[in-house]
């Protein structure tokens, strides 16, 4: 493992978060995922990462079939937030250049508006109506660009290398 994912990895310090699993596969059970994917299993991701096997997890693109409803926390007998691990994981695989294309395509406008999700008119009536401020527009902040475009251009000189 490289030492930036070892360092990176040790300030967040995963082992922690996960210490209180005991494997019950509650997680995994509850989970609308695995119901289409049997393969998914975030019981053995999380056993994968306490066992040492970090790079592999990063790696894995299981890691980003967690669609975020919160079951295994709902389920998880120790209330361990398996789908806010598995975020983290996303955020440390990104950073070393292991997020799928799909998930990069989801940057692009990011990258180019500062938002996610276009705006127009209806967006801003509503936002005045709520008493909100309008969206600014024009370019996002350049820490912003700085961050997307880091995180593309690493993911994209994987994907190119492999």
């Amino acid at each position: 493992m490289s030492g930036s994912v070892k360092e990176t990895a040790h300030q967040h310090s995963f082992a922690a978060k996960v210490q209180g699993c005991y494997s019950c596969g509650v997680c995994t059970g509850g989970c609308p995922v695995s119901v289409f994917h049997p393969e998914y299993n975030p019981r053995k991701i999380l056993l994968s990462w306490t066992g040492g096997d970090r790079e592999e997890v990063l790696f894995d693109p299981q890691i980003w079939y967690c669609c975020y409803c919160h079951a295994c926390l709902e389920h998880c007998p120790q209330g361990l937030a398996v789908s806010e691990i598995l975020t983290e994981f996303r955020q440390l695989a990104a950073l070393q250049g292991a997020a799928p294309a799909s998930e990069l395509a989801k940057l692009e406008p990011l990258a180019r508006t500062g938002f996610l999700v276009a705006g127009g008119k209806a967006i801003e009536q509503r936002r005045e109506k709520l008493g909100l401020p309008g969206r600014r527009s024009g370019a996002p902040p350049p820490e912003v660009l700085q961050f997307v475009a880091t995180i593309m251009q690493r993911t994209r000189r994987e994907q190119t290398s492999e």
